[in-house]
Order: C-alpha cells, then sequence, then structure tokens
C-alpha cells in the first residue's frame, strides 16, 4: 500500500508537470497571435487608418456628395474637381487657407483661419466643427485657435454667399488610398440655410494632389 502511495503521488506530480507544460504552450501561442494582430496593425497604419480605409476614393479628384432638400429628397451632386489652396492674410498676421470642392450646383469653399505664427501642420487634419457664423475680417486680429467655415459661392442659388453651414468635416492629408497616396481627403457631415428652409450635404472628397 505504501509503494502504491507512492506511485500514485509520483504519477500526480508527472500530471502536474504536463498540464503546466500544456500552459506554457497555450501561453506561447497567445502571444504569437498577439504579434500577428499588432502586424497586422502595423500594416493597416501609415495611411490605412481612416473611414473603410478611404474606399471613397474614386478618381484623381472630385467628391462624392449628397445634397438633401427641406422635403427630405435627395440628389447626387458630384463633382471630378477639386481645387486649391488659396492663401490669404487676415489682421495682425492671422492667416488662412481656402479649398474649394466643385459641385453639380456650384463650389464650396472651406475656409481654415489660423493664428499668426502658427504653422498649418497639424492643424488641418482632423476633426472640425464648423463656425456657424461668418468670420468677418475685421474679427480677424484675434484667433486663438482654428476656425473653420463652409459655404457655397454667392453665385450658387438657393444659398446665400454668407450663410454658413454647421456640422463636421474631417480632413485627412498624406493618406494611403486604394489608388495610391492623395495629398487630401475629407468628409462632410453638414446643414445649411437655403432659401426654402435647410440643405443637408453629406459626402466626401479628395484630390491626389493640390496646391499648398
Amino acid at each position: 500500500m505504501k509503494l502504491t502511495r507512492e506511485l500514485m503521488v509520483v504519477l500526480a506530480a508527472v500530471a502536474v508537470v504536463a498540464v503546466a507544460c500544456g500552459d506554457d504552450g497555450n501561453g506561447g501561442g497567445g502571444s504569437g497571435g498577439m504579434a500577428g494582430t499588432g502586424g497586422a496593425g502595423g500594416t493597416a497604419g501609415s495611411g490605412g487608418t481612416g473611414p473603410d480605409s478611404f474606399g471613397y476614393v474614386q478618381t484623381e479628384e472630385g467628391s462624392n456628395l449628397t445634397l438633401r432638400h427641406p422635403d427630405g429628397t435627395e440628389e447626387s451632386i458630384d463633382s471630378d474637381v477639386i481645387l486649391g489652396w488659396i492663401n490669404g492674410q487676415l489682421l495682425e498676421g492671422n492667416y488662412f487657407k481656402q479649398l474649394r470642392i466643385g459641385t453639380q450646383i456650384g463650389t464650396i469653399d472651406l475656409r481654415m483661419s489660423f493664428p499668426s505664427g502658427a504653422p498649418p501642420t497639424g492643424l488641418i487634419e482632423g476633426v472640425h466643427e464648423l463656425r456657424g457664423f461668418r468670420l468677418l475680417l475685421e474679427d480677424t486680429q484675434v484667433l486663438d485657435d482654428v476656425q473653420v467655415e463652409l459655404f457655397f459661392q454667392s453665385t450658387d442659388p438657393p444659398f446665400d454667399g454668407l450663410t454658413n453651414a454647421t456640422g463636421t468635416v474631417e480632413i485627412f492629408l498624406d493618406v494611403n488610398t486604394p489608388l495610391g497616396v492623395y495629398d487630401i481627403a475629407g468628409q462632410i457631415d453638414a446643414k445649411i440655410l437655403g432659401a426654402d428652409g435647410q440643405y443637408g450635404i453629406i459626402g466626401s472628397f479628395w484630390a491626389r494632389t493640390i496646391d499648398s
């Protein structure tokens, strides 16, 4: 009986060691899985990030925009023209950059006003809340942060050229897309008042090369 108990103890110890080795093996496999995930993340980086990895980019430059009318009906206002940037001076050394996005009903101006001495690098990218009221020249003496505006030009009915859109614009620079590296890509989710009520503007824009 004594010999039998000792044998049972030895067998139990062997079983414990075997289980421990099995745990190490699983742990090693788990680590491998983590490394694989990290590798995949690295591949997706450097431009792989963004909405659907910028799958909405379709041409060298252009937009894929939908205009929602006050009555709820929608129409496509896509275009293949992106113009910009226009650069200009404001008061006290402040300045602006203005991108022009073509549509089938006119040109949308995306205007970004920057504080004096602040380089646009790092300030253009990201999600921007749109300023609901026009930033007039006389009001540009003091700018504490970037002011972003979106509006149609004055010659584009049913919109008043002095009416700003509200909502958000998200901008990406130097992005990897399915068609290659693009200077700029972005998405618009905005509302704007027109002659007969509130319109919606939803969609995206892009350009492989663009003036800085």
